[in-house]
């Protein structure tokens, strides 16, 4: 396999294959300058968040990454605008998704002391008290994230001071089981106004 002038030889469903070396493009259509563009400003984003992310699109059964599997949801669902002024919609983003129960409700206040959570406790369906949840931070005006794991599904409540600013904030969260075998779908739990 490899290159070796304007050959290209490669492997394809235990096959040995040879191809010519395609021609890279010189002009894109408008159609295609928006899907690159709209990969570019998910792939922007989803750095930010590579870690809970790991987390949050774990799926050992199928073949691509958690990444790959953020990347292809957030292109299709979480991108909004017209080309070429595209940007997130946070209220979109998913920072996990998976069959664990995550309740409707869940409540996010926020003073001087940071973020202060709550949410029912109730072990409806396949949850279970010592469900994790995982919570995370992202700031829009400054491009940085942060994410915790520090609270359990039975307390129903949970503070938090992230070390990011918190003006100019939008805020998800989920349960993931202990053992990271299930996680729930998130919730957007909004903006905190800069």
């Amino acid at each position: 396999s490899g290159k070796v002038g304007t050959v290209v030889g490669s492997s394809w469903r235990g096959l040995n294959i040879i191809r010519s070396k395609p021609a890279r493009p010189t002009h894109f259509s408008e159609k295609q300058r928006a899907n690159q563009m709209k990969m570019k400003v998910v792939q922007h984003f989803l750095k930010q968040l590579v870690e809970p992310i790991r987390i949050g699109f774990r799926d050992d059964s199928i073949l691509p990454t958690a990444f790959n599997m953020a990347v292809s949801y957030h292109k299709k669902f979480a991108v909004a605008g017209d080309f070429p002024n595209l940007a997130i919609d946070a209220a979109a983003v998913k920072i996990a998704r998976g069959p664990l129960f995550c309740p409707e409700e869940m409540a996010m206040e926020k003073d001087d002391a940071g973020l202060h959570l709550s949410w029912d406790k109730s072990l409806n369906g396949n949850a279970n008290p010592d469900d994790q949840l995982l919570l995370v931070v992202w700031n829009e005006s400054q491009d940085v994230s942060q994410y915790c794991l520090q609270a359990y599904r039975s307390a129903g409540q949970f503070s938090w001071a992230p070390s990011i600013p918190l003006a100019s904030a939008h805020v998800w969260a989920a349960f993931i089981r202990q053992d990271r075998s299930m996680q729930s779908e998130s919730r957007y739990l909004g903006h905190i106004p800069g």
